[in-house]
């Protein structure tokens, strides 16, 4: 098993965006324990992604108070990458089916959107995704966003069950 805990590179510019498929890929020719990272039987990446979201600030509010989170990650930049194969090809993540994570007035449920929008919209910066060889048995049985407030972003959260035996 190997897990990472990321931060990758933050912000809205397209050099940004580049820079996180370089992150990417940087992380993912590691390795640990003499094993490179992509071979381990379970692969999962926690924390702030930080891909961002291709559309204006106020489209991204609108569609998350109508709670079209859908139409949100048509235009998520890690949905976007992932389809192009540039970052996370083979990678699986739960269905979203909660607002963005992400920029809240710390101690509230409200974005903060007193910020230039060209650096800090409503997005989905926190993700969990992972990967699996065939010798594991894995399903992923919750995926979703808690609601502690000390943060301007909001946690996600995942339960998995995995085992070497596929049960009968």
């Amino acid at each position: 098993y190997a897990f990472a805990g990321v931060h990758l590179t933050a912000d809205q510019e397209t050099e940004n965006y580049e820079a996180r498929i370089e992150d990417f890929h940087k992380i993912s020719n590691s390795s640990f324990d003499g094993l490179p990272f992509p071979n381990h039987d379970f692969v999962c990446w926690v924390g702030d992604i930080n891909f961002r979201v291709n559309l204006p600030r106020d489209g991204i509010v609108k569609l998350a108070d109508a709670k079209e989170y859908h139409q949100i990650l048509n235009h998520d930049q890690l949905y976007i990458a992932r389809r192009e194969g540039l970052a996370f090809v083979g990678y699986h993540e739960g269905n979203i089916n909660f607002p963005p994570s992400y920029k809240y007035f710390r101690g509230s449920d409200n974005y903060n959107l007193s910020e230039p929008p060209s650096k800090r919209n409503p997005a989905y910066p926190d993700r969990i995704l992972y990967k699996y060889s065939e010798k594991l048995f894995t399903s992923l049985n919750t995926y979703t966003m808690g609601y502690l407030k000390e943060s301007d972003h909001k946690p996600i959260t995942a339960v998995f069950s995995c085992s070497t035996q596929k049960s009968q």
